[in-house]
């Protein structure tokens, strides 16, 4: 993941999931992502541009919400923090990406 520094930009990071399996993908990115939101309590994903999955999400001891939502730009993630903040994500594939 790489963090981006400007805050006019629209994108708040950019990730490189292995896999189009976002259960298998979230915990790892919850974790590296709540040093800087504090607890995640919802996230935000296109079903076209991920496999299906079921919600809530336990991470750790905590249950993450987990809302498809059909964007206009599918390669964008939604984190919201239980304290109000949001991080939008831009998800880059791998042509290569293990189909899970």
């Amino acid at each position: 993941m790489h963090l981006r520094t400007d805050p006019k930009d629209y994108i708040d990071a950019t990730w490189w999931p292995r896999t189009n399996n976002l259960a298998t993908e979230l915990p790892d990115l919850i974790t590296a992502l709540q040093l800087r939101t504090g607890p995640i309590s919802r996230v935000v994903y296109d079903p076209s541009a991920w496999s299906p999955t079921d919600s809530p999400l336990i991470v750790g001891e905590r249950r993450v919400r987990l809302d498809p939502y059909p964007f206009e730009l599918s390669d964008t993630v939604y984190v919201y923090g239980v304290n109000g903040s949001v991080m939008v994500l831009q998800a880059v594939r791998s042509i290569g990406s293990i189909e899970s």
